[in-house]
């Protein structure tokens, strides 16, 4: 019965190791993952160059040019230095990133891929103290 109890016990041991093992394995997949400049394979797609940015509710324009589809990540923030990203969603068409500029603000975007010269685009954080919340619609217009 010592024999017995001493296997039981071991097993006991390796199964609570299996088991803490197994919770650390679905920790690391569900906690989102840093990309200090995120290279976002859905972005990646997209094609550089002079970019025009529509307002979905008020039909104001801009312009941006493009080196990779990333930059369209901080618009709110482009010029603010360095900023930490985490990749929040990374789906067949969509991604989501929250991002964090440690003295400007910080804003969660959602870009959605419709094709390698069209995206829609949803941001939403706080710049210089202040609240944002936009929805645009980004189209490729031509080269920079």
């Amino acid at each position: 019965m010592l024999r017995t109890g001493t296997t039981s016990t071991r097993s006991s041991v390796r199964l609570r190791s299996g088991a803490i093992g197994v919770t650390i394995a679905a920790l690391a997949l569900v906690s989102p993952v840093r990309a200090a400049a995120p290279e976002l394979g859905k972005l990646q797609p997209l094609q550089s160059g002079m970019w025009e940015v529509r307002d979905r509710e008020t039909k104001a324009t801009s312009r941006i040019c493009l080196r990779s589809g990333t930059e369209l990540i901080r618009l709110r923030h482009r010029s603010n230095g360095p900023c930490k990203s985490y990749l929040i969603e990374d789906g067949p068409s969509r991604v989501a990133v929250q991002y964090s500029c440690s003295k400007s603000g910080y804003g969660l975007t959602t870009i959605r891929r419709e094709s390698s010269t069209l995206v829609q685009l949803t941001s939403e954080g706080m710049s210089n103290g202040q609240p944002f919340s936009f929805s645009v619609e980004a189209r490729r217009t031509g080269g920079c």
